[in-house]
């Protein structure tokens, strides 16, 4: 079995695929002794977006009816609770 690639090697190789030019993705993994498939699997996790998770404290103030979520650049998002009943079953029904 070959050896793992490091991030490093992976984001290489990437780099060495997109200034490729006009040779075609077989010609480039023979070039490279990579499999079709792994480039491909390498290509499919560079396009994913991150999914990020962030700890949150839920302060026990007097109930407002209101939700406010600050985000990190500052900007702060609020709005009536049933408004946001109404956009979370919107966005579970997307």
């Amino acid at each position: 079995m070959a050896e793992k690639r490091t991030k490093e090697e992976i984001e290489e190789l990437l780099q060495r695929y997109r200034a490729r030019g006009t040779i075609r993705r077989r010609a480039f993994c023979e070039r490279e002794a990579v499999a079709l498939p792994t480039l491909d699997h390498y290509l499919r996790r560079r396009a994913k977006p991150g999914v990020h998770l962030a700890r949150v404290k839920i302060a026990s103030e007097a109930a407002t009816g209101r939700f406010a979520l600050l985000l990190a650049n500052g900007h702060r998002i609020e709005c009536a609770a049933t408004e946001l009943t109404r956009l979370i079953l919107a966005a579970e029904q997307a």
